[in-house]
């Protein structure tokens, strides 16, 4: 018998339908490349969900295989997937100073990476849990500048937020973020709970990551809601 045939009937085993629905939104968010109006907007989530495909997949093909992954998350998850939400929120928030501040705090999160690599958790052999708080932070307070601007600063003024990919971006962004940011920074305590539990908080970290993906790849169907009429016709005819 082959020897590719028990390997590749494990991988398929290993997967599940976490793995198969972040596929399904890679797939889904691809359809947009062929007619697409904002290609750096669009870009960056398919980069987002294409990275997040890969850290997954890939994740749990070596830990399944008894490989360390760790630095596979720290590499892709902590720091790339991160590097590209910022990317796309200084984007879409359309302040210049915004898009400064992130660089800048960017660049800070990768200097504390490398000191906390050094001095406190080892990127090969553990998942590097300061630097994603940090960065899980950056995202929130930088989700919700965004969501400042919307409503203090006359961003898509006039227009409806329904219809615009990066509010349901933003939205999700900010969604996911914030739960993952609650769990990790709980993490310790899990320690002293029932595992039933902390594994269905962990399927419930699932659940809002699956969520976060497959609206991203759907948010770019926004421009197509309601068409007929804007928000203003809509106003004086009530």
């Amino acid at each position: 018998m082959s020897s590719h045939v028990p390997i590749k009937s494990l991988m398929l085993t290993s997967l599940n339908y976490y793995h198969y629905t972040i596929l399904i939104a890679a797939c889904i968010c691809a359809l947009h490349f062929l007619k697409i109006e904002r290609p750096r907007e669009h870009l960056l989530i398919f980069s987002f969900i294409l990275f997040g495909l890969i850290v997954e997949v890939f994740g749990k093909l070596l830990g399944s295989h008894g490989f360390n992954n760790s630095w596979l998350y720290n590499a892709l998850f902590v720091h790339v997937q991160t590097g590209l939400v910022l990317a796309f929120v200084s984007i879409t928030s359309q302040s210049i100073r915004m898009k400064k501040y992130l660089n800048l705090f960017f660049g800070f999160l990768v200097i504390f990476s490398i000191f906390n690599s050094f001095l406190y958790q080892n990127p090969l052999k553990v998942f590097q849990l300061y630097s994603f708080r940090l960065g899980a932070f950056s995202i929130i307070i930088a989700t919700l500048f965004y969501f400042y601007k919307i409503n203090f600063k006359n961003l898509h003024e006039n227009e409806n937020l329904l219809r615009i990919p990066s509010f349901w971006a933003n939205s999700l962004f900010l969604f996911f973020y914030s739960g993952s940011f609650l769990y990790f920074s709980s993490i310790y305590f899990f320690y002293n709970m029932d595992p039933s539990l902390v594994k269905q908080l962990n399927n419930i970290l699932k659940l809002l990551g699956l969520i976060m993906y497959i609206g991203l790849s759907l948010s770019f169907f926004a421009p197509s809601f309601d068409k007929k009429k804007p928000i203003d016709q809509h106003i004086n005819e009530i």
